[in-house]
């Protein structure tokens, strides 16, 4: 009997081993998600005005909602950071309004829009949550 628990004990081990592994390395991986989405991702973090040397003023954060809102008038904006980092771009996240036609909320096909916080130029747009691989969606996948 006791050859067969010190089998059983040592798979065991084995499996949680494996587990405690795929954790420990995921664990680090969701330590260093902006980091890591930045670099895999500039054109949604960096802003193409860089650190604004030109020393141009930056938008306010109403600014970059109603231009964004009067350019598409389906998005209605519901979250945008109201200080940015210099070089930075500024993240809005967005839904879509509701559709008069149909009652139901317009499909942007995106939900987080990447704007150039000096010239307000949208640098990129990604859907956060999508399951996919893609470049833009995976550390939000893995997140």
């Amino acid at each position: 009997m006791r050859p067969l628990f010190v089998l059983l004990h040592g798979w065991f081990g084995l499996a949680v081993a494996i587990f405690l592994f795929i954790s420990g390395a995921t664990g680090a991986l969701i330590s260093w998600d902006h980091e890591l989405d930045g670099w895999l991702n500039p054109q949604l973090f960096d802003a193409k005005s860089g650190d604004n040397i030109s020393g141009k003023p930056v938008l306010s954060g109403l600014a970059l909602t109603n231009r964004v809102e009067a350019a598409d008038p389906r998005v209605r904006v519901r979250y945008l950071l109201t200080q940015e980092e210099p070089g930075h771009a500024s993240q809005l996240l967005v839904e879509g309004r509701i559709d008069p036609a149909t009652g139901k909320p317009f499909d942007l096909g995106f939900n987080q829009i990447a704007l150039d916080p000096v010239t307000g130029e949208v640098q990129g747009k990604r859907t956060w949550g999508q399951i996919s691989l893609s470049r833009e969606n995976l550390l939000p996948f893995f997140i």
